[in-house]
């Protein structure tokens, strides 16, 4: 009857143990996976944003050129004389000037808002890391204590973890 409860015993012991290990292997392969999935957003929104950045530079050269040659072909139908000549291009200038100072400030506008939703989202995700810990902590203080004699190796992350469970520092 006793080799049998201690058989019972063991059973059940080597079944949490094997439970607990495969719970920690997945909650490694989801951190290494959020932090790969992280990482390719980030560089994703980079490309991005450098795509846009040369996409918008090109525009802006193409829009600027269109403009001077259709200011010049307006200037070349006109027969005026001198002075108005200059007093045309002039205007034509700063409108274009005026034009593209417009254009650039959209563009800022749409850049600073592009970095707040970045940041926004970086931020987010450091709150959700932080929750994840401080759950990590508050389980670690509520059943490892009963468990110490069970836990696997490579259970703690830290030293500080080792001694809030066990409660004495570690051999170093």
């Amino acid at each position: 009857q006793q080799e049998m409860e201690r058989l019972l015993n063991d059973l059940y012991e080597e079944e949490l143990k094997n439970k607990q290990e495969e719970e920690e292997i997945m909650r490694r392969e989801r951190r290494e996976r959020m932090k790969r999935d992280m990482l390719k957003a980030n560089e994703e929104q980079l490309r991005i944003k450098k795509q846009r950045a040369a996409e918008e530079a090109e525009a802006e050269r193409i829009f600027v050129e269109q403009m001077l040659a259709k200011f010049e072909q307006d200037r070349r139908l006109e027969q005026m004389s001198k002075q108005r000549k200059r007093r045309e291009i002039q205007l034509y200038r700063q409108e274009v000037d005026r034009l593209v100072q417009e254009r650039r400030k959209l563009y800022e506008e749409r850049m600073r808002a592009e970095l707040a939703e970045i940041e926004r989202e970086r931020q987010k995700k450091e709150y959700e890391k932080r929750i994840v810990e401080e759950e990590r902590l508050r389980l670690l203080d509520q059943y490892a204590k009963q468990l110490k004699n069970y836990l696997p190796k490579g259970m703690f992350k830290s030293a500080a973890d080792y001694e809030r469970v066990i409660g004495r520092k570690t051999r170093s």
